[in-house]
């Protein structure tokens, strides 16, 4: 830990890169500090009372920022470095209760196993705790990276890296925040089978589950199968959600991963056809959105059985990691001709649609996926977030109607060139490519204006964009922050204002709506299971009410008010930022 980095040892990194931590957190917020390594010798004859050195620097209650930085100032790196202990340590501080994460900060290896910091994380996940555990490596070798990479890949946590004090300092912050604003997936789980024989079955309702990308540029990754049956008179949709890697590091390029769907049949001589690709940005250039496709039922054709049908998925991009992927699977009835002719024809946004008002904003809190997405209608909101986040709403739109959105930006906070962008996406959770990206630094407040057409049932026969607004339900709007520096702390949150207007008039269509609930558990060969009853129109109201439970402690920060901050800082003298977050459903 004395060795030195740019200008300082890494010891004096890792204070500064705290201190800044501290000096982000807002005013209230629940702060316990955990350290190892600063209190006993490395003498080889002391090496027990070294390897059980972790303290707790400040309990867990309303942060002193003066307190925690004075204790921080005063660390020094005298001893052994027990992660392993460490982080028993941190798990004990957090408890038991709701989802709870650790970002580890270390610039070696473990020098006191066992226990082995790597078993510990496994332990911590094979016993049902809902903790994980990301790392950043400091400056680290090739066998310190491993463990790292270790320790977070056991529980579902991420590896990054910092090479001098300012990206340490930022890579921490941004962890901070991710590890508790992260996107937050939801579905049945289930593997994808390795041919269209061995698909597992699925229901109606949302589902997850991994993809591996390829490992060669310009390549796919291993295909995954997932089947279903099509009742008579229905379609299929099936939606597929790729979770973009989060990239903290702007200097490091844009980090994208694709993913491909592609309908299929077990029987050779059912012609089945049907593909969708889409790419997803990490490091918060934009929101996720899903692959869609629409799979009719080939009712008249004697070899299309019913539960033959497949999807083919695949993964593009150059990483092998696994990246998490949600599924939606719908069956939508199918109208009548005569009902179809009822319907409006195809629609473009009015020459004369009215521009959004901003009024009085009420704060919110935006979800950090569509799973949490905040329930919004006709208004303005004030809400914050920091570089490399999204900000998930709700709000329904009816046939006939349509989104006029304006977005109020004031300068930069942090004084920086950063990037915030306007998205909306259908009940399926398929984007269109309008969308409004802009660049903003520290100056006068900016109003962007985002406008979508219609939604009509008659909308499928338009282009692309025309067919993304065809169906009525839940729609979404997405903000996000990209990160336009590599030098600014990206903790700091940036407000905003998003005004939201329904324009139209009423227009009939079909009264089926998407569901929402979690898949029933999926079978292996035969008839795909079926899911309990549901109300069509119904929104999964209860998981996003547990996503925002104790939300009133205002925008941004609501998250203080549900969950416990503990924060330990983990370099070789060990910090270990351990951080709790509120139990509950998806969300924020």
């Amino acid at each position: 830990m004395l060795e030195a980095d740019v200008g300082s040892t890494r010891l004096a990194a890792a204070q500064s890169a705290a201190r800044e931590l501290v000096d982000s957190l807002p005013e209230g917020a629940r702060v316990g500090m955990l350290a190892y390594g600063t209190e006993e010798s490395d003498a080889s004859d002391n090496r027990d009372a070294a390897c059980r050195d972790v303290v707790t620097l400040a309990p867990v209650q309303p942060v002193d920022k003066a307190a925690l930085t004075d204790r921080i100032d005063g660390l020094t790196a005298r001893g052994y470095t027990p992660i392993g202990n460490a982080l028993l340590a941190a798990a004990e501080e957090l408890g038991d209760e709701g989802e709870r994460s650790i970002v580890l900060v270390s610039d070696g290896l473990d020098t006191c196993a066992p226990p082995d910091p790597c078993e510990v994380a496994g332990d911590l996940a094979g016993a049902g705790v809902d903790m994980t555990v990301h790392t950043v490596g400091f400056l680290v070798d090739d066998a310190a990276r491993a463990q790292l990479e270790c320790i977070a890949g056991a529980t579902g946590g991420r590896f990054t890296e910092a090479s001098d004090a300012a990206s340490l300092s930022g890579q921490l912050q941004f962890l901070t925040r991710r590890g508790i604003e992260g996107y937050q997936t939801r579905g049945t789980p289930f593997e994808m089978g390795l041919t269209l024989r061995d698909a597992p079955m699925l229901g109606e309702g949302l589902y997850l589950s991994e993809l591996t990308g390829a490992a060669m540029s310009g390549g796919r990754g291993p295909a995954g199968h997932l089947g279903f049956e099509i009742p008579d008179g229905h379609i299929a949709h099936v939606s597929a959600t790729l979770i973009p890697p989060v990239d903290p590091d702007p200097t490091s390029g844009v980090t994208a991963a694709g993913l491909r769907i592609e309908a299929d049949h077990v029987a050779e001589e059912c012609r089945v056809t049907g593909s969708d690709t889409s790419y997803e940005v990490g490091g918060g250039w934009k929101s996720p959105g899903a692959t869609h496709l629409v799979i009719p039922a080939t009712e008249n054709e004697p070899a299309c059985s019913p539960d033959g049908y497949r999807v083919i998925a695949q993964r593009t991009g150059v990483s092998a990691s696994e990246l998490e992927v949600e599924v939606l699977l719908q069956f939508e009835p199918v109208p009548s001709d005569g009902e179809i002719t009822g319907y409006p024809a195809v629609q473009s946004v009015p020459a004369d649609a009215p521009a959004p008002d901003f009024g009085a904003a009420v704060p919110v809190a935006g979800g950090t996926s569509f799973n949490g997405a905040d329930a919004v209608g006709p208004g303005t909101y004030s809400d914050a977030l920091v570089p490399g986040e999204t900000r998930f709403y709700r709000v329904p739109v009816e046939w006939g109607e349509r989104l006029a959105l304006g977005l109020r930006v004031p300068g930069s906070v942090r004084g920086a060139l950063d990037h915030i962008q306007l998205e909306v996406a259908n009940p399926f959770r398929v984007k269109p490519s309008t969308a409004v990206r802009t660049t903003f630094e520290d100056g006068p407040e900016e109003v962007f204006l985002l406008d979508t057409i219609p939604v009509q049932y008659r909308n499928r026969d338009g282009d692309q964009e025309m067919s993304v607004q065809s169906q009525a339900g839940e729609h979404y709007i997405m903000v996000s922050l990209n990160d336009g520096s590599n030098s600014l702390p990206r903790g700091i949150e940036q407000p905003f204002e998003l005004a939201v207007a329904i324009d139209g008039e009423p227009a009939p269509g079909p009264d089926w709506r998407p569901v929402f609930e979690d898949g029933p558990e999926p079978g292996l060969g035969g008839v795909a299971p079926t899911a309990p009853d549901q109300d069509p129109t119904a929104v999964d109201d209860e998981s996003v009410e547990a996503a925002d439970e104790g939300a009133d402690g205002g925008a941004g920060w609501a998250w203080i008010a549900g969950g416990v901050l503990v924060v330990a800082l983990a370099v070789v003298v060990g910090v270990a930022l351990v951080r709790g977050r509120r139990g509950g459903g998806a969300g924020r």
